[in-house]
Protein backbone atom coordinates (compact mmCIF):
# COMPACT_ATOMS: atom_id res chain seq x y z
CA UNK A 1 0.00 0.00 0.00
CA UNK A 2 2.81 2.40 0.72
CA UNK A 3 4.18 2.01 -2.82
CA UNK A 4 0.76 2.68 -4.38
CA UNK A 5 0.33 5.79 -2.24
CA UNK A 6 3.71 7.15 -3.34
CA UNK A 7 2.90 6.54 -7.02
CA UNK A 8 -0.54 8.17 -6.67
CA UNK A 9 1.01 11.13 -4.88
CA UNK A 10 3.63 11.54 -7.63
CA UNK A 11 0.90 11.34 -10.29
CA UNK A 12 -1.23 13.98 -8.55
CA UNK A 13 1.81 16.21 -8.13
CA UNK A 14 2.70 15.75 -11.83
CA UNK A 15 -0.84 16.54 -12.98
CA UNK A 16 -1.13 19.64 -10.82
CA UNK A 17 2.24 20.93 -12.12
CA UNK A 18 1.10 20.23 -15.68
CA UNK A 19 -2.13 22.20 -15.10
CA UNK A 20 -0.29 25.16 -13.62
CA UNK A 21 2.15 25.18 -16.54
CA UNK A 22 -0.76 25.11 -18.99
CA UNK A 23 -2.35 28.15 -17.32
CA UNK A 24 1.00 29.96 -17.64
CA UNK A 25 0.89 29.44 -21.42
CA UNK A 26 -1.96 31.81 -22.17
CA UNK A 27 -1.61 33.44 -25.56
CA UNK A 28 0.49 36.59 -25.50
CA UNK A 29 -1.55 39.73 -26.01
CA UNK A 30 -0.29 42.13 -28.66
CA UNK A 31 1.69 44.89 -26.93
CA UNK A 32 0.66 48.43 -27.90
CA UNK A 33 2.44 51.61 -26.90
CA UNK A 34 0.09 54.59 -26.56
CA UNK A 35 1.84 57.96 -26.85
CA UNK A 36 -0.19 61.02 -25.90
CA UNK A 37 0.24 64.00 -23.61
CA UNK A 38 -3.43 63.72 -22.52
CA UNK A 39 -4.24 60.83 -20.16
CA UNK A 40 -7.93 60.97 -21.11
CA UNK A 41 -7.07 60.22 -24.75
CA UNK A 42 -5.10 57.12 -23.74
CA UNK A 43 -7.99 56.03 -21.49
CA UNK A 44 -10.38 56.35 -24.44
CA UNK A 45 -8.10 54.42 -26.78
CA UNK A 46 -7.87 51.57 -24.29
CA UNK A 47 -11.66 51.53 -23.96
CA UNK A 48 -12.22 51.64 -27.72
CA UNK A 49 -9.82 48.77 -28.39
CA UNK A 50 -10.88 46.55 -25.50
CA UNK A 51 -9.12 44.00 -23.33
CA UNK A 52 -7.40 42.04 -26.11
CA UNK A 53 -4.20 44.08 -25.87
CA UNK A 54 -1.34 44.78 -23.45
CA UNK A 55 -1.27 48.59 -23.30
CA UNK A 56 1.77 50.58 -22.25
CA UNK A 57 1.86 54.38 -22.05
CA UNK A 58 4.23 57.25 -22.76
CA UNK A 59 3.34 60.87 -22.02
CA UNK A 60 5.21 62.52 -24.89
CA UNK A 61 6.98 61.74 -28.13
CA UNK A 62 10.48 61.67 -26.65
CA UNK A 63 9.50 59.15 -23.95
CA UNK A 64 7.60 57.07 -26.49
CA UNK A 65 10.53 56.92 -28.90
CA UNK A 66 12.90 55.89 -26.12
CA UNK A 67 10.57 53.11 -24.94
CA UNK A 68 9.86 51.83 -28.45
CA UNK A 69 13.59 51.58 -29.14
CA UNK A 70 14.28 49.58 -25.95
CA UNK A 71 11.14 47.42 -25.72
CA UNK A 72 9.37 45.30 -28.34
CA UNK A 73 5.93 46.62 -29.33
CA UNK A 74 3.56 45.14 -31.88
CA UNK A 75 2.15 48.60 -32.57
CA UNK A 76 2.62 52.23 -31.56
CA UNK A 77 -0.38 54.56 -31.53
CA UNK A 78 0.69 58.18 -31.27
CA UNK A 79 -1.04 61.51 -31.03
CA UNK A 80 -0.04 64.11 -33.60
CA UNK A 81 0.18 67.26 -31.47
CA UNK A 82 2.46 66.88 -28.45
CA UNK A 83 5.20 68.92 -26.81
CA UNK A 84 8.85 68.15 -27.63
CA UNK A 85 8.36 65.62 -30.43
CA UNK A 86 5.10 65.41 -32.36
CA UNK A 87 3.57 62.35 -34.00
CA UNK A 88 5.48 62.87 -37.25
CA UNK A 89 8.80 62.88 -35.38
CA UNK A 90 7.70 59.68 -33.62
CA UNK A 91 6.73 58.03 -36.92
CA UNK A 92 10.01 59.03 -38.61
CA UNK A 93 12.18 57.83 -35.72
CA UNK A 94 10.33 54.53 -35.38
CA UNK A 95 10.48 53.60 -39.06
CA UNK A 96 11.64 49.99 -39.14
CA UNK A 97 11.30 49.68 -35.35
CA UNK A 98 7.53 49.28 -34.93
CA UNK A 99 4.41 49.94 -37.01
CA UNK A 100 2.77 53.28 -36.19
CA UNK A 101 -0.79 54.61 -36.31
CA UNK A 102 -1.34 58.32 -35.76
CA UNK A 103 -4.44 59.86 -34.20
CA UNK A 104 -5.24 63.55 -34.31
CA UNK A 105 -7.96 66.01 -33.47
CA UNK A 106 -7.13 67.91 -36.68
CA UNK A 107 -9.47 67.45 -39.65
CA UNK A 108 -8.56 64.39 -41.73
CA UNK A 109 -7.79 66.44 -44.88
CA UNK A 110 -5.34 68.68 -43.01
CA UNK A 111 -3.66 65.69 -41.35
CA UNK A 112 -3.34 63.80 -44.64
CA UNK A 113 -1.84 66.85 -46.37
CA UNK A 114 0.72 67.27 -43.58
CA UNK A 115 1.54 63.57 -43.76
CA UNK A 116 2.22 63.79 -47.51
CA UNK A 117 4.52 66.76 -46.86
CA UNK A 118 6.35 64.68 -44.25
CA UNK A 119 6.65 61.84 -46.80
CA UNK A 120 4.96 59.34 -44.47
CA UNK A 121 2.65 56.49 -45.37
CA UNK A 122 1.12 55.48 -42.05
CA UNK A 123 -2.53 55.13 -41.12
CA UNK A 124 -3.96 58.31 -39.61
CA UNK A 125 -7.32 58.66 -37.86
CA UNK A 126 -9.09 61.82 -36.76
CA UNK A 127 -10.78 62.16 -33.39
CA UNK A 128 -13.54 61.85 -32.58
CA UNK A 129 -13.53 58.56 -34.42
CA UNK A 130 -16.46 58.73 -36.80
CA UNK A 131 -15.74 55.24 -37.99
CA UNK A 132 -14.62 53.48 -34.84
CA UNK A 133 -14.87 50.08 -36.53
CA UNK A 134 -12.27 51.13 -39.16
CA UNK A 135 -9.85 52.15 -36.40
CA UNK A 136 -10.41 48.93 -34.45
CA UNK A 137 -10.03 46.84 -37.61
CA UNK A 138 -6.77 48.59 -38.59
CA UNK A 139 -5.29 48.00 -35.11
CA UNK A 140 -6.34 44.33 -35.24
CA UNK A 141 -4.83 43.96 -38.71
CA UNK A 142 -1.52 45.59 -37.78
CA UNK A 143 -1.10 43.53 -34.59
CA UNK A 144 -2.38 40.25 -36.03
CA UNK A 145 -5.02 40.20 -33.28
CA UNK A 146 -8.33 38.56 -34.10
CA UNK A 147 -11.48 40.19 -32.71
CA UNK A 148 -12.58 38.60 -29.47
Amino acid sequence: MVVWYNIAYIEIEYLSKKESNMSDRQPRLPKILLIDDEEVNMDLLERFLGKGYDFQRARDGAEGIARAKTEKFDLVITDYQMPEKNGFAVAHELEGVAPVIMVTSSPAEKANKAMRQENLTIPIFSRPFERLYNFQAKVAEMTGNRPR
